[in-house]
């Protein structure tokens, strides 16, 4: 069996099981809802408007995020097309929704191929993208976690156990001993072995990446590229509030229990399913249910809310792979 066939089959496997994970918890939250009472509010509950406007901020949000990928890539010394960047980027949350994690690089690949960019520096370019984006979400948590400590703390006591196990894990001695023995084992290969030609090639790579890495100290218009990190979770989070509004029963929710909704919510999304197939439901209604709204309207809301998301998701890359070729046919 080839390697390539190997590799395949072992993401084709890490696809179903996180699928099959998601499915369960969907299947787990939704197994008992009233099938009557759902269509009751698809057919006559819903106010469309307020989807359509959290679509456009969601289409809005990718396209954002194209632009300020341009910033990072620029310093390798290469301008790629706006247009392909948005084009990948559609096509990254399309790969998503089958293969968890894989839709970056399959954006990478995408530029690789029509931009003419080293694939591993992009990679670099990317993990940067991503650790600012961990860093942008580890503040927006925690600022809300200052204005709704309560919340927070109250949310966790009800779940039995979680809060305990949470501070449980986190002191653990064994948790940091066995990140320092990981640690040294990967010095000690890397450092024994680094003339097997295996290690040569992911030593490149690392150095490859790298260099995409260090391009966020070079990037040029840093207000711009703060300001476009800020204007995406302000997207973010008005694709999610104006959903509120989509239903009466959820349209009294105030902005900050609208941010903390949210917030859970991306919790959910961290799990690698899916699209956050039934992790972000969970956080989601559980979270309305601790604010007051009905685990019946939670889960409808929620299931609305997700699949809406999911379907513009589907049909951006669509167009991405349709476009991608198209905007670049002068090329070949």
């Amino acid at each position: 069996m080839s390697e390539k066939t190997t590799a395949f089959l072992k993401n084709a496997l890490k696809a179903i099981i996180s699928l099959g994970i998601g499915l369960l918890i969907f299947l787990w939250i939704y197994g008992e809802t009233d099938l009557t009472d759902l269509w009751t509010q698809l057919r006559s509950g819903i106010h469309y408007q307020w989807i359509v406007l959290a679509l456009i901020f969601t289409g809005l949000g990718e396209i954002v995020r194209g632009i300020r990928w341009k910033q990072l890539i620029t310093p390798l010394g290469k301008t790629p097309k706006t247009s392909n960047l948005i084009y990948s980027v559609f096509v990254n949350y399309l790969v998503n929704l089958i293969l968890p994690r894989m839709g970056e690089v399959s954006r990478c690949a995408i530029i690789s191929k029509y931009e003419k960019i080293s694939f591993t520096k992009t990679i670099g370019t990317l993990i940067t993208e991503r650790a600012i984006d961990l860093f942008s979400m580890i503040m927006v948590v925690f600022v809300t976690f200052l204005i709704l400590t309560n919340y927070f703390y109250d949310f966790l006591a009800q779940k039995v156990g979680i809060s305990g196990g949470i501070i449980e894990i986190f002191t653990s001695v064994w948790l940091y001993a066995g990140i320092i023995v990981i640690a040294v084992l990967i010095w000690f290969v890397f450092t024994r072995f680094r003339e097997v030609a295996l290690i040569r090639k992911i030593n490149q790579a690392a150095k490859n990446i790298w260099v995409g890495i260090k391009t966020v100290r070079q990037v040029e218009g840093k207000f711009q590229f703060c300001f476009l990190t800020l204007l995406l979770w302000v997207i973010y989070f008005c694709q999610f509030y104006f959903c509120v509004f989509v239903f009466d029963f959820t349209s009294e929710l105030t902005p900050l229990q609208g941010l903390f909704i949210f917030v859970m919510g991306n919790f959910g999304i961290i799990v690698p399913v899916q699209g956050g197939l039934g992790t972000w439901h969970w956080m989601v209604i559980y979270s309305m249910v601790f604010l007051g709204i009905a685990e019946s309207d939670a889960k409808i809301f929620a299931l609305v809310v997700h699949g809406t998301q999911m379907l513009l998701s589907i049909l951006l890359g669509i167009v991405g792979l349709i476009a991608l070729p198209l905007n670049n046919r002068k090329s070949y």
